[in-house]
């Protein structure tokens, strides 16, 4: 049984055992799709339009991912978000009947610590039930907006547990002023939440050398890294029987570049070195064979909660 709300008001201090149990060694390379639009980011700085804004490049970009895996056979997971899923319902179905997995990114793209408990467990809740009546399929799987799965949300552990998720994939080694949580385990890993439970964890991709965690395979870290490096990172991450991990936003396959109004920092993270990221994903999506997370990780997440 979980602990009560009332129990969590010290979350900002609660631990958990982010290492119990690790997976059994895998080297496959896992695709991983938050399918978001332009407008879904969660910057300090950052003031969404008054209204539903007039363009919307989600449809079109998730559907050139669609292509580009088709053409090579690859499968992803597709963690979509439930007000896209409202929006676009044809292309919810189209991503499973292309054969990826349907995974769930929450409600409307806001970060767990802010949205709250009750909140959170009411619209995750709608959004999981929305995506498996357009996909026919069971959505055993979750990824926080903003990886915003930190100290401060870790009841979200339970929430998911209750909600009949069966993996996680939100935790990030490196903390910044948004999200991560240094105790996050290196490679995916059974985890006891708050409440006693245990949920399978995939968490962000973060080559571990020492005490550092260096961050690769998706947004601002495959921009500024340079492919080699990528390319390291995955060999080593194989011969450690751990698998890759790529993390992709619909917008970064997108050639329309769309200001934003943001402050200089942010700016520069959410815009610097896009074309190159652009070109970096689609070499890397050419140079492995890509799976979903529950096609590699079936066993684990059938495992009995406990």
């Amino acid at each position: 049984m979980s602990a009560t709300t009332g129990d969590r008001t010290n979350a900002a201090t609660a631990t958990v055992d982010l290492h119990a149990r690790p997976a059994a060694p895998r080297t496959a390379a896992l695709l991983t799709v938050d399918v978001e639009d332009w407008f879904h980011v969660n910057y300090r700085s950052f003031r969404p339009p008054a209204g539903p804004p007039a363009l919307r490049r989600v449809e079109p970009n998730t559907d050139r991912l669609l292509e580009l895996c088709a053409r090579r056979g690859d499968r992803g997971t597709f963690f979509v978000l439930g007000c896209v899923a409202q929006d676009h319902p044809g292309l919810v179905r189209r991503i499973a009947a292309a054969g990826h997995e349907v995974a769930c990114h929450g409600l409307a793209h806001e970060l767990l610590y802010e949205q709250g408990e009750a909140r959170f467990r009411s619209d995750v809740g709608d959004a999981r039930a929305r995506l498996q009546d357009l996909s026919g399929q069971s959505v055993l799987g979750f990824r926080a907006p903003s990886w915003s799965l930190t100290r401060r949300s870790l009841w979200a552990l339970d929430a998911l547990v209750e909600l009949g998720f069966r993996y996680d994939a939100s935790l990030f080694a490196v903390e910044n002023y948004m999200y991560g949580l240094r105790e996050a385990p290196p490679a995916p890993a059974f985890v006891r939440t708050l409440g006693g439970a245990t949920l399978f964890e995939v968490p962000a991709p973060a080559l571990r050398v020492g005490p550092l965690a260096i961050p690769h395979g998706g947004g601002f870290y495959l921009r500024m890294l340079p492919l080699w490096f990528e390319r390291l990172a995955m060999r080593l991450h194989a011969r450690r029987g751990e698998p890759s991990m790529l993390y992709v936003h619909p917008r970064e396959v997108d050639e329309v570049e769309i200001a934003m109004p943001l402050g200089a920092l942010e700016s520069f993270i959410q815009s610097a070195r896009v074309a190159a990221g652009r070109r970096k994903l689609l070499r890397l999506l050419t140079e492995h064979t890509w799976q979903p997370i529950a096609d590699v990780y079936a066993d684990e997440i059938a495992a009995p909660v406990v």
